[in-house]
């Protein structure tokens, strides 16, 4: 009779795949209604237009993650860092 479950998991990635299919044959004009909104859209929807884009284009960009509390671990900076670092405090007082 066969596994029903990897019988649905094949069926789930064929669709998958078809649906990648379907939605990179409209890629051109996807690209060019955002380009049409980013350079003549106002405001929000400008920008949610040229992050698309860029997405696109380069990827998305990573993001960074804050750690809340102490672990007990002091960042090391290489000497040469610290020392402009230092240089940079000085002139900016």
């Amino acid at each position: 009779m066969g596994n029903p479950v990897r019988k649905n998991a094949a069926t789930e990635d064929l669709l998958a795949a078809e649906l990648a299919v379907l939605a990179r044959s409209y890629a051109k004009q996807a690209i060019e209604a955002l380009a049409d909104e980013l350079e003549n859209g106002k405001g929000a929807s400008r920008i949610s237009a040229a992050n698309a884009i860029l997405e696109r284009g380069f990827g998305k960009s990573r993001q960074n993650l804050e750690l809340a509390g102490n672990l007990g671990l002091e960042p090391k900076l290489p000497e040469e860092l610290l020392n402009l670092l230092d240089g940079i405090y000085v002139h900016m007082r």
